[in-house]
This record gives C-alpha cells, structure tokens and sequence, in this order.
C-alpha cells in the first residue's frame, strides 16, 4: 500500500477533518515547519514571498530531504485540506506510484487540485497519453499554469533536484515553472482528479498571505495577473508555432 505524507501544523484542528475526508488513504502526518524555526542563513527571499509562503517552501523541502534519507523510491505528498475521491484513489494509486517510480529522470505527477483555477483552465496544454487505462496529460511547455502542492507524487530524482533548486528557499513551493527552469522537470497530470482542494480558501494561510490588504492593492494584483496570464499566453502560442514550423520543416525535408 502506498503510504502519504501529510503536511500539517501540529495539533491544527484540520487533521479531524482530513481523516473523515480520506479515510482510504494509509497515511502519516508530518509536521509544517513555522518562520521563526527557520535559520535565516536556509532563506533567501527574492520574491516578496511571505513568512508562511518561506514556511511552507521549507516544509515540503524537509520532507524532499527525509524521503530522499529513506529507502523509498517514491513520495506520495498531501496537504491537509484535500479531499479523496475514494474509487479512483484505490483503483488506480498503486499503477500510478509504480509509473512514477519507473521513470529515470525527475517527475512529478500531480493528482488533481487545480481544476479551479481559471489560468490552468484556460491554458494549461498536455500531451494526452493512457497509462493501463488511466489518461494522463504529459507537460507541454506550459508549466506557467501548474498551481497548488496539494497532492503529488514524485521520485527520488525530482526531489533531489526539488531540493537544490530551493536551497536556500527562493521560490515559493508551487513555483513549478521557476523550479523546472534551475533543472528539468518532468511534469505529469491525471485528467480526472483523484484529490479534490476546496475553492473557498477562506481558512488558507497561504491563501490569505497572497491577497493584497488595501483595494487597490487587489486592482492593482488583478492587473498584474492579467498581464502576467496574457503574456504568458502568447509566449506559449509562439513555442508551439515554433514546434510546428520544426516538425514540418522535418516533414518535408527542409
């Protein structure tokens, strides 16, 4: 049986609530690291991230550290306020963590989470592929719109380079366009979710140490995000155009 590792602050009131949500899941907790127990020579903050968003950063890199430490050859890694799906979790977690596991170079693959984010929506691309039956997306140059640390798998390969990328911690933990781009990262995600994270982030630490304070603050924030999502956009657009002149031109004989 595939056992998680579930983030989460010690004695935070969550953890009734993820084991009546995930009750077929095998699972151990592991303790969330606060700022104020983090030396200040392991941060090196370049991106105006917050002290939970340092927090958190640091938390999944000790995890990276004791599985990398283990015998294991891969790492199945919850947060504390996902919810299972419990038939396709059972049905299919095990032929998952064995494909992870088989692969030689670093992957990650993410178990659902993101569905309600509009930019992963809208321009997330994937290379569909059936893995015993299980469609898969592979990553296809957009990992701009990759969101959450929710819930994912990964081997040894992806957390050492997990590792070296974020020491001393500089990208936020779901920062996986930065963190691809220090190392590559193969990044996979099933189609159909098997964890689901709630859309109402009225209790999220991270959520809230994100939001602009001020109004407009916030218009300001929205803005940035459109641009930031538009651009990125067209970036993606021209990579793929840029793919397709290549793959004809071979075609061809050019």
């Amino acid at each position: 049986m595939v056992r998680a590792l579930v983030l989460s602050l010690e004695g935070s009131l969550r953890r009734d609530t993820f084991k009546k949500n995930n009750g077929c899941v095998d699972y151990n907790y592991v303790n969330a690291v606060l700022y104020k127990d983090i030396h200040p020579s392991e941060i090196e903050v370049c991106n105006n991230m917050s002290q939970t968003e340092v927090s958190c950063a640091y938390s999944h890199s000790q995890i990276y550290r004791n599985f990398i430490a283990s015998d294991e050859k891969t790492a199945l890694i919850l947060e504390d306020d996902v919810t299972v799906k419990p038939d396709l979790y059972i049905k299919n977690i095990r032929t998952l963590d064995a494909f992870v596991k088989s692969q030689s170079q670093p992957t990650v693959l993410f178990l659902g989470g993101m569905r309600d984010i509009r930019s992963h929506r809208l321009y997330f691309v994937g290379r569909k592929m059936q893995l015993e039956g299980i469609a898969l997306l592979k990553n296809f140059q957009s990992e701009h719109f990759l969101h959450r640390t929710c819930c994912y798998l990964l081997n040894r390969e992806a957390a050492d380079v997990l590792i070296k990328a974020n020491s001393p911690i500089r990208y936020v933990a779901d920062d996986w366009s930065g963190l691809h781009a220090q190392i590559p990262i193969n990044y996979y995600l099933v189609k159909y979710d098997i964890f689901s994270h709630p859309t109402d982030e009225g209790a999220s630490q991270i959520h809230h140490s994100r939001m602009p304070q001020t109004g407009l603050s916030r218009v300001l924030a929205v803005l940035v995000r459109f641009i930031k999502s538009n651009f990125l956009r067209s970036q993606l657009l021209l990579r793929y155009f840029k793919e397709w002149i290549k793959a004809l031109r071979l075609k061809i004989g050019v």
